[in-house]
């Protein structure tokens, strides 16, 4: 006996536009996204870029989610669990200001992500890896960044896309909106109180 397929992902009950094309961000290639596509990987640059249109829909809620999305089913949906064992950890690393400063920025880049649909691990992420980097020498900042992942239990593909995040802004080349709103959050929340 089969087992049944979940509606959400048996492409029978599919329209057309549930499949779209849309500009890679770093360079300008057009991406296919299927629906049911987290992300994918630019082929001209390499580049991992979020489906701009996911939604989680019944897998927000849905037993059987992990099963049909992977582990990036544990929390990309609903942050909060991850954005309190974030917290946690980053206790634990830094301290002093660079701990404030942390503070003062993920309420900016949790309203940010609200307003502009950006997803919020992904910029949580990337500003605690920069705050890390910022207060930390190079070799400690390395460990603490290597280690955050598995203290927090963040999905493998939520940090890989933050990384890159990290490197546009690094870089001074803001194309994505995700590294955009991560400048802004930095920005306006280094500003003290």
């Amino acid at each position: 006996m089969q087992v049944p397929k979940c509606p959400g992902q048996d492409r029978r009950y599919w329209k057309p536009e549930d499949i779209y094309e849309e500009e890679c961000p770093n360079c300008g290639n057009i991406l296919e996204f299927w629906k049911t596509d987290i992300r994918v990987r630019c082929e001209k640059c390499r580049r991992l870029v979020s489906n701009p249109r996911f939604d989680m829909g019944c897998a927000e809620w849905c037993a059987y989610a992990e099963y049909c999305l992977g582990d990036i089913a544990k929390g990309y949906g609903k942050p909060d669990s991850f954005l309190e064992k974030i917290r946690a950890a980053m206790e634990q690393i830094l301290e002093g200001e660079a701990l404030a400063r942390l503070q003062r920025v993920l309420p900016v880049a949790e309203k940010l992500s609200a307003e502009r649909g950006v997803q919020l691990l992904v910029i949580v992420i990337a500003a605690c890896f920069q705050i890390i980097k910022e207060s930390m020498d190079s070799s400690a900042a390395e460990k603490a960044i290597a280690e955050l992942p598995g203290k927090a239990g963040l999905p493998r593909l939520v940090v890989e896309e933050a990384e890159q995040v990290l490197a546009e802004l690094e870089s001074g080349k803001l194309r994505s909106l995700p590294a955009r709103m991560l400048h802004k959050a930095l920005k306006l929340g280094g500003r003290r109180g």
